[in-house]
């Protein structure tokens, strides 16, 4: 009854097993570190996006505090105007003391930037700063500012594009670095597997072996060549003397030295002439 034939595995070469390992490697390692980053770049962003957002608050509860006081609507909508140009603002209220606004400020546009700012700053930006105006030591009115995601849109675009950038650039360093260590282990391995090959071909136990910096294929480089050593006919003579003379060897380390010596001086006189 014949054994069931063995599948048949689809075989890749080592160099191109190693280089995909090493890449598998450097774009995890790549993508993990750009990841933290980039999170940890979007929360220290946020923190100071907020604290800006409470600084400009106080700002502009001191430049439209006079107004307030007062109650002239217009002067207050003129000052917030012109105090809010040229913040990453989305809107800004000024209300008295009941709550009322008196005036208010709001960027209008339907762009889809716009959109995009706008539901970034909902996400990362969802409490309005308030700052409280007040005179004589009471409540007279207060300034409440929504903040844009101007700045959250741009971190992100530029840290894509530097994520890309460095993903590229890993990935032909690595490349490069991948292919010339693996070469490195893979030569002397095919230099192996040459000789083996042409020793099966040609009986031919001769070959050099070249040495290794890996002490692994080094000491495999090292087997074979003592096993084609074995294998030439001086090599075959010698491992047969060897097997004929292990007996007498195990008896003989059994005597004293003294005894021994004339027929160890033998054997190596036979030994010698091959």
């Amino acid at each position: 009854m014949s054994s069931p034939a063995l599948p048949m595995l689809r075989t890749r070469p080592l160099q191109e097993v190693l280089h995909v390992a090493n890449m598998r490697v450097a774009l995890l390692a790549v993508t993990l570190a750009s990841l933290f980053l980039f999170v940890l770049g979007l929360f220290m962003l946020r923190f100071y996006m907020l604290d800006n957002l409470h600084l400009s608050a106080r700002s502009v509860a001191y430049t439209v505090g006079a107004a307030v006081v007062f109650g002239d609507a217009d002067a207050a909508a003129e000052d917030l105007r012109s105090i809010t140009a040229n913040r990453s603002l989305a809107a800004a209220y000024v209300l008295d003391h009941a709550g009322k606004v008196i005036a208010h400020w709001e960027e209008l546009d339907d762009s889809l930037w716009y959109v995009g700012e706008r539901l970034l700053a909902g996400l990362f930006i969802d409490q309005p700063a308030v700052a409280e105006i007040r005179h004589g030591g009471r409540l007279v009115g207060s300034v409440r500012l929504h903040g844009a995601g101007h700045d959250l849109l741009r971190f992100i675009l530029v840290a894509i594009a530097c994520g890309i950038f460095a993903l590229g650039t890993s990935i032909w360093v690595a490349s490069r670095l991948s292919r010339r260590d693996s070469s490195q282990i893979v030569r002397p391995l095919r230099r192996l597997a040459e000789v083996t090959a042409r020793a099966r071909r040609e009986h031919r136990f001769d070959a050099q072996l070249e040495p290794a910096r890996i002490s692994e294929v080094q000491r495999l480089s090292e087997d074979v060549a003592a096993l084609f050593r074995e294998l030439t006919p001086c090599g075959r003579e010698k491992c047969a003397i060897m097997r004929s003379s292990w007996p007498i060897r195990r008896t003989m380390m059994r005597l004293p030295a003294c005894a021994t010596a004339p027929v160890l001086k033998r054997r190596q006189l036979k030994s010698s002439v091959c």
